[in-house]
């Protein structure tokens, strides 16, 4: 039976034969079809649209379909397709979907070959005989990352454990697009998570898609989400977004156990064009090719060599396999202490002198730093060392390393390298330095309130700065005007309470307008603070003239109380009680920013303002040292308590008396320069001073690349947008909680209002906790870091109230604005890594150091420790740090240690290697792959997985080195 469907006139494929079909299904029976529910055609021909191009051909495939709704008899259906009839495709793919049910519906990854399009030409058939092999592809086009929970066999995924693979891919995403991968993508396949890039490879690729996703998935499996290693060959299907996933039972609502239903599969993102994953970055992931056996005949045939000589690994492993290549033959091995001495049967300079002594006479001794070093004790072999070896072996070698000037390492059996001569083939190819910072995550503006994203991008884009400056300091002051005015439970029940009150900061290079792009986003705190202070100075006025005549009534009542108080005590009494009631209230000013104040001050401010301020400094390492000195405990300890937002605080001075803070509450904002933060979080880590966690409540501190370019953006303020975005403070300035249907504890009945996550919200948040806690309480963070991550538990609900508020939203906060502050955690992770890097990794610090003065020749070979540390150069100021510096350089075969034997005692000298020219880029060894403030390498901006679905990039986010006066006022 032909499907009812006619075919468009502007058709112009082929029609198959069997079945008289036209453009549809044809299913070899007699019921006619009837679609169960609206078939989903445009999504399905958007995501055929996003895989296929001009010319191309495609399977599209239904492994065990019902013959008929609701029968017993199943059979693979099949049918080829062509990009021109993509709309065709999608009509036969929804029927047969809404029609059969069957359990997944699929399509190849990569285009066939042509003539497959005569199995069945346009057209899907039952009893398919023959399906696409990997012969038939033409070409690699796409890689499937594939993220699917772990759960039973034959079953449909739950809620959590979908939220756990989307978690997981949003993290690889993430991690690849930071590495320079194009945008993928993405889609939920029903059960899991699937990320298409674009690559460009021939159909048999020598392993290579294998390898990638093997190595993606060593680097990043969970024991409850994993990438799967197996969709690597090159006929793949994989499932076609926008048609039902059938996994097991639709299980919903039984008893005590969790839904598994039956989900529409759906395309979240496609980017407008896509580009192929170079290979070289594909290559950077892979998990290494298998080393292949050498030949037998191999090892006997001398290599000759002009000008290009051999390379091998300095190991004995790697020397062996020098030496059979080259016909000599060892005739054994043997480890004594660090070195390992390989016996050879003759000499390969002196053919006729052949070992005798039991063979340990003629021997190459390969030591654990790489060293080589040749023995020949018989007269013959007098003065032959490593050097000569190699030169009977590849003739030439001798005079080419003398030509340069190289040391050959001189007498028999003295090493040549690393403790002995600066022969560059016989060092270690030197490894290029760690990057210096990791690699952070480019901010996605639709991560913010819709109100916020036009305002702040036009702000960015004016001042030309990265767009996580403005973003960060709106999030902070919506925080501050929102304030203990409502909180947030997270858990179901519980009555854990978090008031959405945040820290954090910019962290960029003088210069790259860090003051403007937090003060832009102040500016409605601002209005509100001038507001205020109008209305407290006509308060004030009112006040003083009530004040005056509050004194003319007093010295009235005093008047009458003396004419009564001997003969009416008690009236005198109650006169005198009355006189107070009418006394008028002192005004207060009600405060939204704080510059610099004492901690004595500030809790007087809060005093009168319960809901709190916002402190803003525009240097926050002033405030930091500040709160480090002596004397200055208990400004900290005011501050570590300011930050919950839920408690009282009380201090007891001499002059100023006892002071109780009702609602401690402060939010901080500022901008940081990169050299002051490094320093003071090394200081911090070497005195213990992290231990308390101040610099982890700094959540939303972030330090972005900044881009080299530059334009210059002349225009007025997008006045829409602001004016969108400053309607949002008034009115959450003046928000009613029991309006946005806010509980209250009735235990607590003055206590702060509540909401709480919706049910939805609340599986994909305790999912979501459930893998935080298990990272946090694994052990394998630093402990700096671990404190910084276990404070995502208050992090990611405060985000999501304030998502929701800004929203609009009232009632249980759903899962839109939980998946946005989800994915700004993923996010502000990677900067928390970026910034605790410099307390976590000293020694990287010291050794980048390090390294730029011997690149300078500031070091001449075979320096010592002291010339290093004796100097005072930054990071390298102390014997511990130059130590640290030099170990990990000889651990990357930039230096080898060697002992210099003395009258007194031994001491050690650094040996450079010569070979340090062919690291390329070496001149730039402070500069990371990843893009830093020196310049942008900056990698694209990376895919959110969240309800919208969309892809934000930061706009405008160059900054120049020097950027003119442009009336910003940047400082």
């Amino acid at each position: 039976m032909t499907t009812p469907n006619p075919r468009a006139k502007s058709d112009a494929a082929p029609r198959g034969r069997e079945g008289g079909a036209k453009d549809g299904i044809n299913l070899n029976n007699s019921t006619p079809i009837q679609p169960t529910s609206p078939a989903p055609t445009e999504d399905i021909t958007r995501f055929l649209r996003a895989l296929y191009r001009d010319g191309d051909v495609f399977e599209v495939r239904a492994p065990k379909c019902a013959d008929r709704p609701g029968g017993t008899y199943t059979s693979t259906v099949s049918g080829y397709f062509t990009h021109t009839t993509i709309d065709m495709a999608a009509r036969a793919i929804a029927e047969l979907d809404a029609r059969n049910k069957p359990l997944g519906i699929y399509i190849t990854l990569n285009a066939v070959r042509p003539d497959l399009l005569a199995r069945s030409a346009n057209q899907l058939k039952f009893k398919a005989q023959s399906t696409t092999q990997d012969a038939d592809i033409l070409a690699r086009r796409r890689i499937l990352l594939d993220f699917d929970p772990c759960r039973p066999a034959g079953v449909s995924a739950t809620d959590a454990e979908l939220e756990r693979a989307r978690a997981l891919a949003m993290l690889v995403v993430a991690e690849l697009t930071t590495a320079g991968w194009p945008e993928p993508i993405l889609g939920l396949s029903g059960n899991g998570i699937h990320v298409l890039y674009e690559v460009d490879l021939p159909a048999e690729d020598g392993g290579l898609i294998e390898r990638v996703l093997t190595g993606l998935a060593d680097r990043f499996d969970t024991d409850r989400v994993k990438i799967d290693r197996s969709v690597h060959n090159a006929a793949r299907i994989t499932k076609v977004l926008g048609t039902m996933a059938r996994k097991g039972d639709h299980l919903v609502g039984v008893a005590g156990i969790e839904d598994r239903p039956h989900r529409r599969s759906a395309l979240l993102m496609a980017p407008e064009t896509t580009a192929p994953v170079p290979s070289a970055l594909l290559e950077a992931v892979a998990s290494p090719k298998p080393v292949p056996a050498l030949p037998a005949s191999a090892s006997l045939v001398p290599r000759q060599s002009s000008g290009t000589f051999a390379r091998f690994d300095h190991t004995p492993l790697g020397v062996r396999g020098y030496l059979e290549r080259h016909g000599i033959r060892v005739t054994g091995e043997r480890t004594k202490g660090d070195a390992t001495w390989l016996y050879l049967d003759r000499c390969p300079v002196v053919q006729e002198c052949v070992s005798t002594r039991g063979g340990t006479d003629i021997a190459v001794c390969v030591s654990t730093n790489s060293a080589i070093a040749y023995k020949n004790q018989h007269n013959r072999g007098t003065g032959l060392g490593w050097v000569d070896v190699r030169d009977a072996l590849e003739p030439g070698y001798k005079a080419w390393v003398e030509a340069r000037g190289w040391a050959t390492g001189g007498a028999s059996g003295g090493f040549v390298s690393a403790s002995g001569g600066g022969v560059p083939e016989d060092w270690p190819a030197p490894q290029p330095l760690p990057e210096a910072l990791p690699p952070v995550i480019r901010f996605d503006p639709s991560l913010l309130p819709e109100a916020f994203g036009p305002w702040i991008k036009d702000v960015a884009d004016r001042v030309q700065c990265p767009i996580d400056f403005p973003a960060v300091a709106a999030m902070i002051a919506l925080a501050g005007v929102v304030g203990r005015k409502i909180g947030i439970r997270p858990k179901r029940h519980d009555d854990w309470l978090v008031v959405p009150n945040l820290w954090g900061g910019a962290i960029g290079r003088p210069g790259v307008m860090k003051t403007p792009a937090i003060v832009e986003p102040l500016k409605p705190l601002r209005r509100m603070e001038i507001g205020a202070k109008g209305a407290f100075d006509d308060a004030k006025k009112t006040y003083r003239a009530a004040l005056i005549v509050s004194k003319i009534a007093k010295k009235e009542t005093e008047k009458k109380i003396r004419k009564i108080v001997q003969s009416d005590p008690d009236g005198a009494r109650r006169m005198a009680a009355e006189s107070f009631q009418g006394e008028c209230e002192r005004p207060t000013r009600a405060r939204y920013i704080v510059n610099d104040s004492t901690v004595e001050k500030l809790g007087e401010i809060l005093n009168e303002n319960p809901n709190g301020v916002l402190v803003y400094r525009d240097e926050l390492i002033g405030l930091l040292k500040s709160l480090d000195k002596e004397g200055q405990e208990g400004a900290r300890s005011f501050y570590l308590e300011a930050w919950n937002g839920t408690g009282r605080y009380t201090y007891d001075r001499i002059a100023r008396g006892t002071i109780d803070i009702e609602a401690a509450i402060v939010s901080i904002i500022g901008g940081i320069q990169p050299g002051p933060i490094s320093q003071y979080l090394r200081g911090a880590a070497k005195e213990g001073m992290t231990d308390d966690g101040l610099m982890q409540r700094f959540q939303l501190l972030v330090w972005p690349d900044i881009s080299a370019d530059w334009v210059n953006v002349d225009r007025w303020p997008d006045t829409v947008a602001r004016n969108r975005a400053y309607a949002v403070f008034e009115g959450l300035n003046n928000l009613e909680p029991i309006l946005l249907g806010a509980d209250t504890d009735r235990l607590e009945p003055d206590g702060i209002p509540f909401l709480r996550f919706t049910p939805e919200a609340q599986k994909v948040f305790d999912a979501w906790r459930s893998d935080l806690e298990a990272l946090v309480r694994g052990g394998e963070l630093h402990p700096a870091l671990e404190s910084h991550l276990a404070k995502y538990r208050s992090l990611i609900p405060s985000l999501a109230l304030l998502i929701h508020l800004a929203d609009g939203g009232s009632g249980a906060v759903g899962l839109t604005a939980l998946n946005k502050a989800i994915a700004w955690g993923v996010y502000l992770r990677s900067h928390a890594e970026r910034v605790f890097s410099q307390a976590i990794h000293p020694d990287l610090v010291a050794a980048r150091s390090l390294a730029r003065k011997i690149l300078a020749g500031e070091l001449k070979d075979g320096f010592s420790l002291r010339e290093v540390y004796r100097k005072g150069w930054s990071g390298l100021a102390s014997p511990d740090e130059a130590e640290a510096a030099t170990k990990l350089l000889i651990d990357l075969d930039w230096l080898a240690e060697t002992k210099i034997t003395t009258t007194g005692r031994p001491t050690t000298a650094f040996r450079i290697n010569p070979r340090l020219h062919e690291l390329k880029d070496a001149q730039n060894s402070d500069t990371p792959s990843g893009g830093t403030d020196k310049g942008d390498r900056s990698p694209p901006p990376s895919p959110y997985n969240h309800p919208s679905g969309g892809s934000g990039s930061a706009s405008s986010e160059g900054s120049p080195k020097n950027e003119p006066d442009d009336g910003w006022g940047e400082s």
